[in-house]
This record gives structure tokens, sequence and C-alpha cells, in this order.
């Protein structure tokens, strides 16, 4: 198998006029690691790097440790940090910044901490590139650095570059390459249909955040205004299995085939609704009233369009309640919701009516690969 060194870069010149320099000790430091990996046998084929000033410096020292010095390596601009002082400067472009944001490290990293929080829930207006786009180079970056053969390659990047591509292994919050063709696709159909939405709402999950900005690109409303409302986010699956089989029992393919973690997923769900499962992440009865809440406060009085972005569990709880349905008719519905599909409601201050199921505008021959279930 092929190995990745993925390295932060040596300390940067904090305080500098040139922040995007190594220091003298990040110098010492890419030299000594490059000497230590030396030691340990490693011998990359291939060298990445960002074109950032501290990503090569530290690059070109690993290389003199590991006696590899002026070896060729190839500039990937997807490892690039993020632009910290942009962003700062569009969160507090109307003031209010704290004084010593740029001189107190604590101050200026923990601002840093919560101004990113901020940026991934689309709440800084025009940041200097969006958090899906961020996430989308580095996407880009790992695939072309992971291309197959057995080879090791030693790239450098920044910290928060590593920190996504890490987390990016472990989330299955976030759209695949396919979700974000999916959702661009159904924004230009239903342009195509002229829809244009008044009001934008999505659950606060990272899958719906990415869905929704795809969307209004396709639509042409791109960095458009969002409403977050934590009443469309999908209910936890993976706590509920964890609660249903936390003293055994759980099929051993539940997590690796689809079949089995379906079928699991539907008698689980079906358990939790009758209340059979001990100590769950949330009740039945309260995850059906946090969706009637998020459905009151899209369905205000007035006329307009809106368009909402959702999970399938969510969508088909929505559905259930309207039609009076028993409970278990929910997970039967849940399970044939498409990605990507569109459920239209209409409503007045008196009424709301089910207008279109699971529809997918933006499927047809020519785009059949576009639809999925997962």
């Amino acid at each position: 198998m092929a190995e990745l060194y993925l390295i932060r870069h040596g300390q940067a010149s904090f305080g500098a006029d040139n922040y995007d320099q190594l220091s003298d000790l990040g110098h010492q430091q890419s030299q000594s690691l490059g000497k230590a990996l030396a030691d340990q046998g490693v011998s990359p084929d291939l060298f990445y790097a960002g074109d950032m000033q501290r990503h090569r410096e530290t690059l070109e020292g690993i290389q003199a440790g590991l006696g590899h010095k002026k070896s060729p390596f190839i500039l990937h601009t997807g490892l690039n940090e993020f632009d910290f002082t942009g962003l700062l400067n569009a969160r507090f472009r109307k003031g209010g910044a704290p004084a010593l944001m740029h001189k107190d490290r604590k101050v200026h990293f923990r601002t840093l901490r919560d101004t990113v929080l901020a940026w991934q829930q689309n709440q800084i207006e025009d940041p200097p590139e969006s958090w899906s786009v961020f996430c989308a180079r580095i996407e880009a970056a790992r695939q072309a650095m992971m291309i197959e053969g057995p080879k090791t390659v030693l790239a450098v990047s920044s910290a928060g570059v590593i920190a996504q591509m890490i987390a990016a292994l472990y989330n299955y919050d976030q759209l695949s390459d396919l979700g974000h063709q999916q959702s661009q696709s159904l924004g230009k159909a239903l342009a195509d249909q002229g829809v244009s939405p008044d009001l934008f709402y999505a659950g606060d999950m990272q899958r719906h955040r990415e869905t929704l900005e795809g969307i209004q690109a396709g639509l042409g409303h791109k960095k458009s205004p969002f409403i977050l409302h934590t009443g469309l986010n999908e209910f936890d699956f993976t706590g509920l299995l964890n609660a249903r089989f936390r003293k055994g029992g759980a099929p051993a393919l539940m997590h690796k085939d689809r079949k089995v973690h379906f079928r699991t997923l539907r008698d689980t769900v079906l358990a939790w609704q009758q209340n059979q499962i001990e100590d769950p992440p949330e009740s039945w009865s309260v995850f059906c009233a946090r969706i009637e809440a998020a459905r009151q406060a899209m369905m205000i009085e007035g006329p307009k369009t809106v368009l909402a972005v959702s999970s399938a569990g969510v969508i088909a709880q929505m559905i259930a309640a309207l039609l009076q349905t028993p409970p278990e008719q929910q997970i039967k519905l849940q399970l044939q919701l498409k990605n990507c599909a569109v459920n239209r409601f209409i409503f007045s201050a008196r009424s709301t009516y089910l207008h279109g199921f699971n529809e997918t505008p933006h499927i047809t021959a020519a785009s059949a690969p576009l639809l999925s279930y997962s």
C-alpha cells in the first residue's frame, strides 16, 4: 500500500511583517524532521507542498535533512491554508474586532476559532472563499496525491488543511463529489422551471449547508443568506443504533453492508417510535416536535416561495404528520427518498397540502448517473 506523510510547516513568523516565512526555529525544525525521517528509513518517491512560502521552505528543509536536497516537488494550491487574516477582516468589516487580535497569541487564536465556526455556518458575509470551496480544494489535493500505485508521498501544508483532510476521512456529514454535482444540477433544473425562492432554510448539518450552497449556485443565488434551523437536522441514527445495541447483539455487517445497515435502521426506527430503546439521543416525540416547529417557522403567513434542505428522516416525518399516517409509515417514506429529491408543499394560514413527492427534475436519461439514495 501507498503512504502519505502529511506535515505541518515549521514555525512561521508570528507578529512579523511577513508571517508567511519560517522563523529560525522553523528552519531548524524542518531539517531536524528530515534527518529523523531518514533515520527511520523513509525515502519519499514524490514530494508535494502548498505554494505558500512557509510550505516551500519547510519542504526544502525536510529534503535537506533527508538527503534529497534539490529534489523536484509539486506545488498544489489545494494545500494552501485558508486566508485567516481575510476571514477575520470579513467578520469584523463593520468593527467589533478584539483590540489585541493581531498581537496577543491567545486572543488571536481564540478569535480565529470562533471565526472559523462562523465561517462553517455561512455566517460571514463575503469571505475570501466559502467553507465548501475550501473543503473541495483540499479533497482535490488529497486525490491528486493519493493516485494509484505503491509509493511514498511526503507533503507539506498547514494546520487548517491537515485538520480538514483528517476530519473528512471520518466524517459522514459532508457531500461526496456526486452530492455536489447533484445539488448544483438540481439548482439549474429549478431555475429552468422558473423557481426563484424568497427564503432559504437548512438544517445546521454540514451536508445540509453544502447542498443548499450548491442549489443556490445552480439557481444563480450564490451567496444568498439562509436561515439555519436545528429542527431540520436528521435524527442521530448512529446514536440510535448504539443505544439499541448497547448490550450487544448488533449485526456484524451493520456498518459495512448497505442492505444490512438500512434493514437494521428500519427496525431500529420502529423500535424507537414505540419507546423500546432505552436512553436514545432524543425521544421520538421530541424529534417530531422539533420538525413541527421548523415547519411552522418556514410556513409563516404571506405569499412567498421557501426552499429548505434537510434529510430523509425529517422530510418523511413532516409528510407523514401532514397526511396523518401511522408512525410506522414514516420509515417507509424515508427509505424511498432520493438524494436531492424535491418535495413540494402548498400552504396558507389555514391549510398545508402536499403537492409533490420525491421529484427529481434534474434527472434525465443523460444525467441518470446522478440518481442515488444514500
